[in-house]
């Protein structure tokens, strides 16, 4: 399923995927297995690994970390909270809408968070934590409430299995596959997610 900014949506195939652009040829690499990757580190990395960075990477839904003159693929990092917004949103094909690169009005998501800010240049992350917001996706450390009464979102943090986990549910629910409307938060608020 392919979802526009106008939340408009149409079936697509697994070959519909949107491609990246090719890369600069002086910055790929090329395994002994014919695999062409941009990533630095591509061959200290397993046949299986290699195979699944690479289709994802051809379908722009990973880009490595820059690091001085190279790109790394790095799998042995954790994920942080804003990396898996923005391959999770990637994954469903959805682009940040015009409205996410902005600032936030009081009435979207509850008027974003207390440590996203919007500032020129915006952050990498900003307009896929706003899209993600937007689509009610994701609503941050409710149990934390700062500045304006905003809640966090803590994009450097390292995501863990329970936030993976809802935020996983809430978008099968935004593509009408699944209702977790009667889940209720339990003690921890994630128990019930996670069964």
């Amino acid at each position: 399923i392919h979802v526009n900014t106008n939340s408009s949506a149409k079936i697509v195939g697994a070959k519909d995927v949107p491609v990246a652009q090719p890369s600069n040829p002086t910055t790929l690499s090329k395994s002994a297995n014919g695999f062409v990757s941009p990533f630095a580190d591509f061959e200290n990395l397993s046949a299986d690994l290699k195979k699944v960075a690479n289709d994802l990477y051809e379908k722009d839904i990973i880009e490595g970390i820059q690091s001085e003159n190279d790109i790394y693929l790095k799998p042995e990092d954790l994920v942080t909270r804003s990396q898996f917004v923005k391959i999770l949103l990637k994954m469903l094909c959805i682009e940040p809408r015009p409205e996410a690169y902005k600032a936030y009005s009081p009435n979207e998501a509850n008027g974003g968070f207390s440590d996203i800010k919007f500032k020129d240049p915006l952050d990498w992350f900003y307009p896929f934590i706003k899209e993600s917001a937007l689509r009610a996706l994701i609503d941050g450390y409710r149990g934390e409430t700062y500045q304006n009464n905003l809640h966090p979102f803590k994009p450097d943090n390292t995501i863990n299995l329970a936030e993976a986990s809802k935020i996983i549910l809430s978008a099968l629910q935004m593509q009408s596959i699944i209702n977790i409307d009667k889940v209720q938060i339990g003690i921890p608020w994630y128990v019930n997610f996670v069964q």
